[in-house]
């Protein structure tokens, strides 16, 4: 994306966590006018290492503080060009601190998320956390749901049939630091939103808050996320601009894919490259209510190192408005129809009545596991089997 819309005559900056695997050795990648990357130690919250427009800068403060101050900066700067610009402020919170050395379990390898020094100061003065309140009644929501500490899970793969139940107590304790972490989140947001007001820019831009996962508490026994449950796949992407209704809301299935191809027809670019998403902005303006992926999304997790080894697909499979199917690189297949079981505690897989639909959800995971554009990657495919008797 940097490329692409450098040539098309913007500024670009990249502040904040790239791919997980990135050294300041690598350099500095191409496409950026600033590019502001971190090495290593943003997973602790603290003490991290920035790669800042090609000089190592050690930095002992909180993360997302270091990130909300260099993102009012950047769009500051951006801003007091003649150029349009594209910035893309990757945050590591609420992500889990790092864990403990030599634990291969999701469940026992990372720790609860660091608030700021800020957060745990007012926590220390009033003796609530922040959001507290909203962090207890999410947790509860949590603990009384259905697929919580889920009873029966001889119909879910081994690695969630090996779980332990969840404790009650680590939910809550993982919510509230959550909310503490989101705070700060939400603060850098605010900042960057009143600066790009303060600067004349904020009518004029497109904002999308997004993540790249949710995150089970114990549902179906996991704490963690990856796997191909609602909890792990279904999350928000929040979006304001030109064109765009204030409180207007769609349930049409997105994926970050798309993103790419929204970006570049706002900016009137071209890719250099092929594309397999599909541009939301018709969509994001209230101008079609098509579905964007009428025949279903690919889904797939990528290489967990207890099960595959450091490569290969954990699971590939498919989400469609009303199914869930995955096949695990074993061979175990689940398959839920989420308007009957819409906790996900019952896969039909093999039943009679859902064999062709199965059959079909199959063969559409294998022709989007290898697609390439975005006609092959987004296909109608036509209407699904009828469910047998």
């Amino acid at each position: 994306i940097g490329t692409d819309l450098s040539a098309a005559g913007y500024n670009t900056a990249f502040l904040g966590k790239p791919l997980n695997g990135y050294h300041h050795s690598y350099g500095r990648d191409p496409g950026w006018t600033l590019f502001n990357a971190t090495s290593h130690g943003y997973a602790d919250y603290y003490k991290f290492v920035q790669y800042d427009n090609g000089e190592l800068t050690r930095v002992p403060g909180y993360y997302t503080d270091y990130l909300s101050e260099k993102a009012v900066e950047y769009a500051h700067q951006l801003s007091s060009y003649d150029a349009p610009f594209f910035m893309w402020v990757s945050h590591f919170g609420p992500h889990p601190a790092k864990g403990r050395e030599g634990c291969h379990d999701e469940s026992c390898k990372n720790g609860p998320p660091k608030m700021s020094p800020g957060y745990r100061a007012m926590t220390r003065l009033t003796g609530q956390r922040p959001h507290e309140a909203e962090a207890q009644a999410l947790a509860r929501d949590i603990i009384s749901g259905p697929s919580f500490n889920e009873r029966d899970v001889s119909d879910k793969p081994h690695l969630i049939r090996r779980q332990t139940p969840a404790a009650a107590r680590k939910v809550v304790r993982t919510q509230q630091a959550r909310a503490g972490a989101l705070a700060s989140v939400d603060d850098a947001l605010a900042q960057l939103v009143e600066q790009l007001e303060e600067d004349g820019e904020l009518d004029n831009t497109y904002i999308v808050f997004i993540t790249d996962n949710g995150y089970q508490l114990g549902e179906h026994r996991w704490f963690g996320k990856t796997l191909p449950y609602e909890e792990n796949l279904r999350t928000p992407m929040l979006v304001r601009g030109p064109g765009i209704e204030p409180g207007t809301t769609t349930d049409s299935i997105a994926t970050i894919v798309d993103l790419v191809p929204t970006f570049l027809e706002i900016a009137d670019a071209e890719p250099g490259r092929l594309l397999d998403g599909v541009s939301l902005l018709s969509t994001w303006r209230g101008e079609t209510d098509e579905a964007l992926h009428p025949g279903g999304v690919l889904i797939q997790g990528g290489a967990y190192k207890p099960e595959t080894g450091p490569r290969g697909w954990l699971y590939r499979g498919v989400r469609t408005a009303r199914y869930t199917f995955v096949r695990y690189h074993d061979g175990f297949v689940e398959l839920y129809d989420r308007a009957q079981d819409p906790h996900q505690l019952r896969s039909v897989a093999g039943q009679p009545r859902y064999r062709a639909l199965q059959a079909e959800l199959a063969r559409r995971t294998r022709l989007l596991q290898d697609c390439a554009g975005p006609k092959p990657c987004n296909r109608t495919f036509g209407p699904l089997p009828h469910l047998g008797r």
